[in-house]
């Protein structure tokens, strides 16, 4: 008798129907008891299908508020008006304006005071790559030899002084081509060589150039390395790219006070301090914001106060923070929309964020308080325990946030009742 062969597809059919019935049996309570996922002798072994629920979102930690922690004298100085910080060398400097010298700490050490290297020291910048920290004196010592040094200091020493060209103001340091860039109330932008030290002089960046005025604001991309500079008394600012101005335009705010580059969007932002004191027609704008990136434009303005003086960007909601001391506000804008405008303290001077948390301080010095706000609304105020805190600075690798306290002042001095605020 002769035998047809089984086909491959009635094979498979064969062998899905035995597995299908095992299961069933299984099910029922019939043969052997089986276990998930434990295997059937002499069939091929499986896992089984298991329905899970979704995992529950893990919600995000909300860090801890700051709160004081301690209040440092700084007997010798009058009215400090910056604080850097060099988280590479652990040293804390903070510019004493009328008493000429350089506060330095070392945590919540006072380590004593340092002359800065000329007179009314400004703004001080850090080399981001080194211990190397750079001061802005606006005089020199007395108003002898060179109009205006650019001190720099190392672990807290300063170790030598350069020739700025008539008031030098701000320090800029550009990570791109290792440049320093030092704005003049004279015109003039002062480029250094800052690869290696000493620094050596490049060029001036100037008239012939369209550069005019006073030119106190500056800040730079990043990653392109072109670096904006705003003139405070003819309303413009000027995108260079290395020594070459590339670009003049119309700030659309009047007394442009800061400069503020968002590289995400790669928006400038400008910060109009002198709004209410603005050329006949001129817009009223106290915040404008224009493309970084070529060619320039202008993309829209905000009207929310008097007087813009400071501005500052939170990376984690990418909220950029205006403070408006006549207002005694702080604006919060996103991108070209306006988040609002929020009441802080009296007369608010300094502005800080730290990008670990994405707390902001404002420095209320009229009042003397702190205002802390997360995510554009207001979290609380707490006492600074000086007397009119005017500078802060962050330090992110331990979030302690030092706010400098101005002191009493009048008649060019601050009668020497200077102190740090520790926030932590």
């Amino acid at each position: 008798m002769s035998h047809r062969p089984v086909s491959k597809q009635t094979m498979i059919a064969l062998l899905l129907l035995a597995g299908f019935f095992l299961l069933l049996l299984g099910l029922s309570g019939g043969g052997s008891s089986l276990s998930a996922g434990e295997p059937i002798a002499g069939t091929p072994s499986f896992l089984p299908v298991v329905l899970k629920p979704p995992p529950t979102p893990t919600a995000t930690a909300v860090p801890p508020v700051p709160q004081f922690v301690q209040n440092i004298p700084l007997p010798n100085a009058q009215c400090p008006n910056y604080v850097a910080i060099n988280e590479i060398s652990d040293h804390v400097y903070i510019a004493n304006n009328f008493s000429h010298d350089i506060a330095v700490l070392r945590g919540t050490t006072l380590l004593g005071y340092v002359p800065s290297g000329g007179e009314w020291p400004t703004r001080i910048e850090v080399d981001p790559n080194s211990s190397r920290t750079f001061v802005a004196n606006l005089h020199s010592i007395g108003n002898v030899g060179p109009p205006s040094p650019l001190a720099e200091f190392n672990n807290g020493t300063l170790t030598r002084t350069y020739n700025q060209k008539f008031e030098g103001h701000t320090p800029l340091y550009n990570v791109t081509n290792d440049y320093l860039y030092v704005t003049d109330l004279d015109s003039n932008i002062r480029v250094f060589d800052a690869s290696s030290s000493p620094l050596t002089f490049v060029t001036d960046i100037g008239q012939d150039q369209g550069v005019r005025g006073w030119i106190t604001s500056i800040t730079h991309d990043p990653v392109s390395g072109r670096v904006y500079a705003a003139s405070w008394d003819f309303g413009e600012f000027y995108v260079i790219s290395g020594t070459t101005v590339e670009a003049v335009r119309d700030a659309q705010a009047w007394g442009p006070a800061s400069l503020l580059f968002d590289p995400v969007r790669n928006y400038l932002y400008v910060a109009g301090q002198e709004v209410t004191h603005r050329p006949e027609g001129y817009p009223g704008y106290n915040i404008t914001v224009y493309n970084a990136l070529p060619p320039y434009q202008f993309l829209g303005g905000f009207a929310t106060a008097g007087s813009t003086t400071r501005l500052a960007r939170d990376p984690i909601s990418g909220y950029v923070y205006a403070i408006n001391p006549q207002d005694d506000s702080v604006t919060i804008v996103n991108g070209l929309q306006l988040v609002g405008t929020v009441p802080t303290g009296d007369f608010p001077q300094g502005l800080a964020v730290n990008p670990n948390t994405g707390y902001v301080f404002v420095a209320n010095s009229g009042n003397n308080t702190l205002s802390i706000l997360k995510d554009g609304g207001m979290v609380t105020t707490i006492p600074s325990q000086g007397v009119r805190p005017f500078a802060i600075g962050v330090d992110k690798r331990d979030n302690t946030v030092y706010v400098a306290n101005r002191g009493t002042e009048g008649d060019l001095e601050c009668h020497h009742n200077a102190s740090v605020t520790i926030v932590r």
